[in-house]
């Protein structure tokens, strides 16, 4: 691949062997929980075109292709936020929130994936759905999609007692599916995706008395990768908008010996979230064994990174934080373009580790 000054190899990663390893412990983490397991799925479900660009080599379908592939049945269900769909919100690209919303369903359709359930977050309790949102139910339902709509908790996260009561959780519609592995996914961010996956849990105890788990599908960071990685810190780069960064999981460190890499907003998160887990759980959870968001995450994207190409990865990485910078400009987003500035001249200082 001839990316402007630069030649990257394109068999600088293999997507065979991350199947490989990811589907194990996807199979594994299944095993482990002994019923059903909600899977969040973190970044671009059907088409990653950022770890195809910093990644050489990789499919940028391969994680639809990796669910196929287990011949596990599983069930999806599609997070969106209703504050947005009221707001209208534009992307980047013009495209409106529900514009990408009805494509993104429309492309799971296409893909041949199990219809999914859609779930209508962040709506407000004790009133009427505003207009928008009815307007959008009756065409998704007419498109054949099922809506189910959770709504806003006082003091979410905060207050424990409230979120697992009467008036939390358990006011949200149910999403009932006879499937064990169950992906969550959205359109993008602040769709609900991990308050989704733990309400489910608990409604799945308190409705139906049945055992149901949480992971993370992950891919960036590389949790297993150094801190200061190219690969990693282009992750940085692609999330200098939303004021994301990367950081060792400390958690991790002091449970397990081990470094790992995590994002800011996920190591932040923990303390609380493991607190809401305990008591959302079952009895005799694997998820008491969670002792760091690392832990969480299912990852094994270092599995498929092939060796001697540390320069390949340098350079692949530069070019993507180069875009970057170039799409910031283009926005008039001054602090991301100063943050990924030096994000760059990091990068480019960057040698491998003996």
């Amino acid at each position: 691949i001839f990316l402007g000054k630069f030649i990257i190899c394109s068999d600088m990663f293999s997507t065979e062997r991350y199947i490989a390893a990811q589907g194990k412990l996807i199979a594994s983490r299944m095993q482990k929980c002994g019923g059903k397991l909600y899977v969040e799925v973190g970044g671009k479900f059907l088409h990653d075109d950022h770890a195809s660009r910093v990644l050489p080599g990789f499919e940028p379908t391969c994680k639809c292709s990796l669910f196929k592939s287990l011949e596990i049945p599983f069930a999806l269900i599609f997070c969106i936020n209703a504050k947005d769909i009221i707001g209208k919100r534009v992307w980047r690209t013009g495209e409106t929130y529900t514009e990408t919303v009805l494509r993104v369903l429309q492309s799971y359709k296409d893909a041949g994936l199990p219809t999914p359930h859609v779930a209508i977050n962040m709506c407000q309790a004790n009133s009427e759905l505003p207009e928008e949102i009815k307007t959008l139910r009756q065409t998704l339902g007419g498109a054949g999609f099922q809506t189910f709509v959770r709504y806003l908790i006082a003091n979410y996260p905060n207050d424990l007692e409230y979120i697992v009561g009467p008036n939390g959780f358990q006011q949200d519609d149910h999403i009932k599916v006879d499937e064990q592995l169950v992906l969550v996914t959205s359109p993008g961010s602040s769709s609900g995706k991990l308050s989704t996956a733990l309400g489910q849990i608990l409604l799945d105890k308190v409705k139906l008395g049945v055992s149901s788990g949480y992971a993370k599908f992950e891919l960036f960071p590389i949790w297993d990768l150094p801190l200061d990685h190219p690969v990693n810190v282009a992750y940085e780069a692609a999330t200098a908008d939303i004021g994301d960064f990367n950081e060792v999981d400390t958690f991790h460190v002091k449970a397990h010996g081990v470094q790992a890499v995590n994002y800011n907003r996920d190591v932040a998160a923990f303390p609380l979230l493991n607190t809401i887990i305990q008591k959302i759980a079952p009895e005799g959870s694997f998820m008491f064994d969670y002792k760091s968001p690392t832990d969480m995450g299912m990852n094994a994207a270092s599995q498929g990174i092939l060796p001697g190409n540390e320069e390949g990865y340098r350079d692949a990485s530069v070019k993507e934080i180069e875009s970057r910078i170039g799409r910031y400009e283009a926005v008039g987003h001054a602090q991301a373009v100063e943050k990924c500035k030096e994000l760059l001249e990091k990068v480019k200082g960057w040698k491998p580790s003996a």
